[in-house]
């Protein structure tokens, strides 16, 4: 029994257990979209899944803690989960395990590609902050005010930095990763913290709608803090580039205005709403004022001229065409998380490939195709029935809410979602945004269930025992067995997460210092941290097949393969034997990996380091039954052939590489060159001789001899025919001098034709001229 100089004052602030989880729930929600390291090799992706995995871990664990301990909190939770949202989420997630566990490729699909980590174990830490978020703000007002002001702020943040980087003041990272070629220049397209612009744009549009709802229901400096995330978000949308996020946020900002306008939800004091909105404007006005005054505004109006120009969505249609062929295969269960970029390959047609060479989709650029591809037809359902359920609650509680500011809170939050289902028509989840979108589900379900608490009296009573911390003199005696029972299994959850995403960050940090050890010639350094990434990537096969390109890059670096100047490595290194342990480690992450054509392209390029032309052969016939459509695949087995002296199949396979197109073209044409045969050749060279000639007559001087200096590259041998028509073209031109050296080149080459001919007189002649116009 406690004395009572130590009880605490009945009036002193309480910080429980339960707010230490709350305020952990708003730290995920601000850290993970914020989180990124130059340090690691997947710089975004990584940070943020090992952030997510620690997190989640001791999220679950107070959670359940609260459950066990807690006769009151058990209730509460039990009751505010009972719903068909929450039935829609845990059917969802049942779908996704067994889709990964059936998937093209099981054990990667636990944690995902390092590029993206959407893995299984990334979903069920979705669900869990799901279901927290639900838990901890479905009775308590103010916890839900605050959720929303820390995912605006956070927008704010996100959308700062974006401005940053589109005036030129990025301090993280080099402009040139987001910054591309095209017809009207260089486009710079804003990544901010996301990491490329379709997940900035993303990400803003569950910002966008929601702060214009939190400013127009605030004050002070609340209301400017809000004003500012929206008009700097929605303008970041715009510097993003991204089409698809313009319409999203264009149709959600429309039905923001529709809804909050409307009957019962006009604002009561139509002055303020005046005034904030007249700030509003005019911020954006000033804004948009200083980005169009930056060279670098060419950029949207580029893109906005695509909306009418590019009719395939940047080939969005063609690669939809072609995900369609896949659905009757993975109807029932899909291919699993993340797996579209393996089971698409077969299905990938020509006219994809010819328009996106060597690109290999990791998706299919739709979030509905995807979860109907994914996790089957159960999971299109469950997916599309979680929005429709959420969007239905909040309308239902939009419909019941008493004061008008709720229910300008409550469509913002519609609004937001509207954006975001129409923006996923042409974009796919990763961390951030799949986070935020399970988060919002979330948030429509505590709202719906607050405003009806409020609405009926005896209900609200729990909002009273919530929102002052709850009783916790009300914890329900347990055994003691279980609870260091219970302690044990945390602590082993928490370690287990711990060591997993430390082990991951610094596997890809060691990868990164192998990189740099590779460009400096040091290959003690390239062994030491590539064995160390191996080693601390612990479960996934991924970082076998990273540790293998680095030592390619040693090998071609060291043999000027690279960039044509070869670069001193480690004394007395034998490159065959770093070529030996690259096919190694290559082979290493074969059984677990999502990009098998990948692996087998650089196991065949190595094999041509080599010199074992069969194995290079091998290995680029596996390369191409991965990816039949890909120029590059093609490309390399033109190069075995040519290796082992097929010379006509070789000439093949670079012709389909070049029909291909991509990077690889030049490569397939310098083949082509050398696989030739003599007819093929002498065909080629009359064709262009006849071209000439028409164009000759047809006064296009300069496009026949084009012709004519194409068909004598080509030649291998005399071409007579060819130095004459140069030889007449000259003299068309008035330029003696080569006309005169042509037409001895054709009199040595054919000389009965050119005595015939008078070509001796003719040079004569022309000499002649040539004189006279040089006396002239």
């Amino acid at each position: 029994m406690r004395s009572k100089s130590s009880a605490a004052s009945p009036n002193a602030p309480q910080f429980s257990v339960d707010d230490i989880t709350y305020w952990l729930i708003i730290l995920i929600l601000t850290a993970i979209p914020l989180s990124f390291s130059t340090a690691v090799y997947h710089m975004y992706s990584t940070p943020r899944f090992a952030l997510l995995l620690i997190l989640t871990s001791v999220l679950l664990a107070l959670l359940m803690g609260a459950v066990v301990n807690r006769r009151q909190r058990r209730s509460e939770i039990q009751r505010a989960l009972t719903s068909k949202l929450v039935l829609f989420v845990s059917l969802y997630l049942i779908v996704i395990s067994v889709s990964s566990f059936f998937g093209v490729s099981p054990y990667a699909m636990l944690f995902g590609t390092t590029y993206n980590r959407m893995g299984l174990v990334t979903y069920i830490c979705f669900f869990v902050v799901f279901i927290s978020v639900i838990v901890h703000t479905v009775t308590n007002h103010h916890r839900f005010r605050q959720t929303l002001w820390a995912i605006t702020l956070t927008g704010l943040a996100v959308a700062t930095y974006a401005f940053l980087q589109f005036f030129g003041r990025d301090p993280f990272v080099q402009p040139q990763s987001y910054t591309f070629n095209s017809e009207a220049g260089r486009l710079l397209r804003v990544t901010s913290t996301l990491g490329h612009s379709n997940y900035l744009g993303n990400f803003l549009l569950y910002v966008t709608p929601l702060a214009i709802g939190m400013a127009f229901t605030s004050r002070g400096q609340a209301r400017r803090f809000g004003i500012l995330s929206a008009a700097l978000s929605g303008l970041a949308v715009l510097l993003s580039g991204t089409r698809g996020a313009w319409l999203g946020l264009f149709i959600g900002l429309l039905f923001f205005l529709v809804m909050g306008m409307s009957g019962s939800n006009v604002v009561s004091n139509r002055r303020q709403l005046v005034r904030a909105g007249g700030i509003a404007v005019l911020v954006l006005v000033i804004v948009s004022a200083i980005v169009f005054l930056n060279p670098a505004s060419r950029t949207i109006i580029q893109r906005a001229r695509s909306l009418v120009q590019d009719t395939t969505g940047s080939g969005r249609t063609i690669l939809w065409r072609d995900s369609a062929e896949m659905m009757g295969d993975f109807v029932l269960i899909g291919c699993g998380p993340e797996g579209f970029r393996k089971a698409f390959l077969a299905y990938k047609s020509v006219d994809l490939a010819r328009l996106a060479p060597n690109v290999n989709n990791e998706s299919s650029h739709n979030a509905y195709i995807d979860a109907a591809l994914s996790f089957g037809l159960p999971g299109l359902i469950l997916y599309s029935s979680i929005i429709a359920s959420a969007f239905l609650l909040l309308l239902r509680a939009n419909r019941i809410a008493r004061d008008s500011s709720a229910r300008l809170v409550i469509v913002s939050l519609m609004s937001s979602l509207v954006a975001v289902a129409v923006h996923n028509f042409f974009i796919f989840d990763q961390i951030s945004t799949g986070l935020y979108f399970f988060v919002f589900v979330g948030l429509a379900q505590s709202v719906s269930y607050g405003v009806q608490a409020a609405k009926h009296p005896d209900e609200a009573k729990v909002e009273g025992a919530i929102s002052k911390g709850g009783d916790l003199s009300s914890e329900t005696p347990i055994p003691r067995f279980l609870k260091l029972i219970f302690l044990f299994a945390s602590l082993l959850l928490f370690s287990g997460a711990a060591w997993y995403s430390v082990g991951l960050v610094r596997a890809d940090n060691e990868i990164t210092k192998a990189i740099t050890s590779a460009y400096a010639g040091d290959l003690d350094g390239l062994l030491r941290h590539g064995n160390v990434a191996v080693y601390e990537s612990g479960l996934t096969g991924d970082y076998h097949f990273l540790f293998a390109r680095t030592l390619t890059l040693y090998a071609d670096l060291s043999t000027g393969n690279r960039d044509n100047s070869a670069r001193p490595g480690a004394p007395g290194t034998d490159i065959s034997k770093v070529a030996n342990l690259a096919i190694a480690e290559t082979e290493a992450s074969l059984p677990h990996t999502l990009t098998p054509d990948s692996s087998y392209l650089l196991l065949s390029y190595l094999a041509g380091l080599l010199k074992k032309p069969d194995d290079m052969l091998g290995y680029a016939r596996e390369a191409i039954r991965c990816d039949p459509h890909s120029s590059n695949t093609h490309l390399m087995m033109a190069e075995a052939y040519l290796a082992k002296g097929e010379l006509e199949s070789a000439n093949i396979e670079a012709k389909r590489a070049l029909e291909l197109g991509g990077t690889s073209s030049n490569a397939a044409r310098a083949i082509i060159k050398k696989t030739r045969s003599g007819a093929e050749v002498a065909e080629i060279i009359q064709k262009s001789l006849r071209a000439a000639e028409s164009l000759r007559e047809a006064g296009k001087l300069q496009d026949a001899r084009r012709k004519l200096l194409r068909a004598l590259r080509l030649s291998k041998d005399d071409c007579p025919e060819c130095h004459k028509t140069l030889a007449l073209i000259c003299e068309a031109e008035k330029l003696y001098g080569d006309a005169i050296t042509e037409w001895q080149i054709y009199a040595r080459q054919s000389r009965s034709d050119a005595l015939a001919e008078g070509t001796n007189s003719r040079i004569e002649q022309l000499r002649q001229m040539s004189t006279g116009k040089a006396a002239q």
